[in-house]
């Protein structure tokens, strides 16, 4: 094992919430009432994917859903909560020795302030956003493209993720995956982990050796 790979919402940052709020209220604004299933298909994934499942059912205007989203989602961004295991372990592994890489479907705009804004910048050393990839989680690619900006084969990366997209597209990608189930993703299917665990605080360098 030579780096780890985080992925960003769900597992650095708790932020499905207020996504979860966004989509619906985005909806709402467009005469749209989504239901409580609907809304919960919104976790861990792009809107590029689930888009185009609710412009099978419902008629709105795409570019106008995007605006009010994105609105909502910013009025909210500060309910964001930092899930303080999971940083204290990127720092602990980075001084450490291991490389350490951030894979997400956010924005790279996001993604780097987020960074700066945890304190993050010096411990990352490759990251990998939406931008970059023709295709999301569950694809392989995002980790595949992580694997050659690391310049490292993919089994001597590891993955921690929240969702079980995240865990497909790692273990698609040939990496090991440690999910991390949260309130929003724990009834996900995550059999295709390496491991399950509750908390970043149970990862430390003897059970990453043995993953």
């Amino acid at each position: 094992m030579k780096a780890v790979i985080f992925d960003r919402d769900g597992v650095l940052i708790d932020s499905e919430n207020i996504h979860k709020i966004s989509v619906k209220e985005a909806f709402a604004q467009l005469g749209i009432i989504l239901t409580k299933e609907e809304v919960a298909s919104v976790v861990a994934r792009h809107y590029s994917d689930y888009i185009p499942e609710f412009e099978k059912k419902y008629s709105f205007d795409r570019k106008k859903y995007f605006l009010l989203q994105q609105q909502e989602y910013e009025a909210r961004r500060e309910e964001r909560k930092i899930i303080n295991p999971a940083v204290t372990l990127l720092k602990s592994l980075a001084e450490q020795g291991v490389i350490i890489g951030i894979c997400t479907s956010a924005s790279s705009k996001g993604t780097h302030k987020l960074i700066h804004d945890l304190n993050l910048t010096e411990y990352v050393q490759a990251i990998i956003t939406d931008e970059e990839c023709s295709q999301k989680k569950p694809s392989p690619e995002p980790y595949q493209k992580m694997a050659k900006k690391l310049s490292l084969p993919p089994q001597e990366c590891i993955v921690i993720e929240d969702s079980e997209i995240g865990v497909l597209s790692a273990t698609r990608a040939g990496m090991k995956c440690i999910a991390i189930p949260n309130e929003h993703t724990k009834k996900q299917d995550f059999s295709q982990a390496t491991m399950v665990l509750t908390s970043a605080d149970e990862i430390t360098m003897d059970v990453l050796r043995r993953v």
